[in-house]
């Protein structure tokens, strides 16, 4: 890389500089993808499970614009790319700042199955349907998770949850003899 490429480069990293270069050299500068059609690319690509890509593509969309707030489903799939190429603490890091940010009201759940009443409510069955049971899918999917975690809590505190139920049985019925 010669001295003004790299210069060029820092500079547009620190977005003080166009590529002009590349514009002079009779090559189009590219244009920045708009966000309708941005997501479906880095959909695409973590549907592929290329998480390189997936990385490359929000680094670069936040590259040209740091103050631009992607949506969380984008920094979801950017912080699944991390895990999957190894990089478990940034992975943490994007995730922890994800769930901070969800408000404790928002719940998939609920809002599915009031869609889906709607739909019923207005005689559109087939949508209606559909909607019932997607909201099942998740919530098998959310269940299974609750399981599992249930189940790591429990060794992660180094008994196995029948035998915590037990005492905890034990310790009730101490409290109402």
């Amino acid at each position: 890389m010669t001295r003004s490429s790299f210069l060029w480069v820092f500079l547009f990293l620190l977005g003080l500089s166009t590529p002009t270069w590349r514009a002079e050299a009779g090559e189009t500068a590219p244009q920045r993808l708009t966000m309708k059609e941005f997501l479906p690319r880095i959909r695409g690509e973590a549907e592929r499970h290329n998480h390189g890509k997936v990385i490359e593509l929000y680094q670069e969309r936040q590259a040209e614009d740091p103050e631009e707030r992607l949506p969380l489903s984008v920094r979801v799939l950017y912080a699944q790319a991390l895990a999957g190429t190894g990089k478990i603490d940034e992975a943490i890091k994007a995730l922890q700042e994800i769930v901070s940010e969800v408000p404790v009201e928002l719940d998939y759940l609920r809002l599915q199955y009031d869609l889906a009443s709607l739909l019923l409510q207005q005689g559109r069955k087939g949508e209606a349907l559909k909607a019932y049971e997607q909201l099942l899918l998740r919530a098998n999917a959310q269940s299974g998770m609750v399981t599992r975690a249930r189940e790591r809590v429990a060794k992660m505190k180094g008994r196995d949850a029948k035998k915590k139920d037990e005492i905890g049985l034990q310790l009730l019925d101490i409290e109402t003899a």
